[in-house]
């Protein structure tokens, strides 16, 4: 592509702070069009345009031609929701802090794009929100029902109903197990004592 001020091919040298130099031009995102669609407008096409300086990733251009982070393109812009913050190299959401496993055993998997992650101090409930890890054992939506959420698991069942457990708790290994006086049948469910005859054993 030609600079129209200079006319002269556009070269890496003529990019600025927070672009980047690409042999095959394509569609830019820009402060007023965050989510660019392809083949909306003849200007965002999946075919290559001449060499052209882009924003750099994570960045999009404002109105005075300059790339800058979304959150300076308008500080009342903000894709997610509260306790949240917009990144572009997150882990799998396997592989982030939850209500219902505070430390998760992954193999260093990232993922790159734009995704919306709890911000530092927060963790994900099970209704999908944010909230600080105390906030957790309040939220009765991360458990199924007649379960309640606990850091130290040690589950009575149907099969054992009189298990032994130990005082040594699990390293932050918060879960979902059936609540006081409730025990887990053979179909995965929090039963009454008087219920575990319900569905028969395997």
């Amino acid at each position: 592509m030609y600079n129209a001020k200079t006319e002269k091919q556009i070269t890496a040298a003529d990019c600025k702070e927070g672009e980047k130099f690409v042999e095959c031009g394509r569609c830019e995102k820009t402060c007023k069009n965050i989510y660019p669609i392809v083949n909306l407008t003849v200007e965002c096409t999946t075919q290559c345009l001449p060499a052209m300086c882009i924003c750099e990733d994570a960045k999009f251009r404002n109105s005075n031609g300059t790339c800058v982070f979304a959150l300076e393109c308008d500080p009342k812009f903000h894709p997610c929701g509260q306790n949240e913050s917009l990144t572009y190299y997150a882990m799998l959401k396997g592989c982030r802090p939850s209500c219902k496993n505070l430390n998760p055993i992954c193999s260093d998997s990232f993922v790159y794009g734009e995704t919306c992650v709890c911000s530092k101090g927060f963790i994900r409930n099970g209704a999908g929100k944010c909230v600080e890890p105390s906030e957790c054992f309040k939220d009765e939506t991360s458990c199924g029902e007649n379960e309640s959420l606990t850091n130290c698991p040690c589950e009575p069942t149907c099969y054992n109903p009189n298990l032994i457990c130990s005082s040594i708790c699990g390293e932050g290994k918060t879960t979902c197990q059936c609540s006081q006086g409730f025990l887990r049948n053979y179909a995965g469910k929090c039963v009454k004592p008087t219920e575990c005859q319900s569905v028969g054993k395997k």
